[in-house]
């Protein structure tokens, strides 16, 4: 019975999913585009440490920073490489390491577009994540508080 615990776990994490982000291209490691106004970013990123900083470091910390809270099966070697790869994946794809403005996606207003097609589409946390972590993911009154914040800073952002 453990050889078959064992071996669907690995199964399942041996699976490479490239479905979370559908393909999309980011820029790899490069500082967010400035906004003019450094004073607005500044109130933004207030208003995230203060409401939505929060709910991410609970859902999304574990992949998109360098705060990473590995379980205990991060040590078996196999599945060790696999979160590894996931994790720098995702940081590519999000970093939310070093607070608002992110990194990853080259600008606010990209970050903002691309959370919240994540939550729209409920496509984080991947399945595989999911399997291992089943209250992973936000809570209906969580994304309801992220959309708000993307949706009352967002045009603030616009070029």
């Amino acid at each position: 019975m453990r050889m078959l615990v064992i071996f669907i776990f690995l199964s399942l994490f041996g699976v490479k999913v490239s479905l979370a982000h559908e393909g999309e291209r980011h820029i790899e490691s490069q500082p967010p585009t400035l906004v003019e106004d450094a004073s607005l970013l500044k109130a933004i990123n207030a208003e995230y440490l203060a409401t939505i900083k929060p709910i991410f470091r609970r859902a999304c910390f574990d992949c998109h920073s360098t705060q990473t809270q590995y379980p205990w099966y991060h040590n078996i070697p196999g599945i060790k490489q696999w979160i590894d790869s996931d994790i720098k994946e995702a940081r590519k794809h999000l970093d939310m390491t070093n607070d608002f403005p992110f990194q990853g996606h080259g600008s606010p207003q990209k970050d903002f577009e691309a959370i919240r097609k994540t939550i729209q589409q409920n496509t984080m946390p991947p399945f595989r994540y999911k399997m291992m972590h089943w209250d992973a993911g936000l809570t209906a009154s969580e994304k309801e508080g992220v959309l708000k914040w993307i949706d009352d800073n967002q045009k603030k952002v616009q070029n």
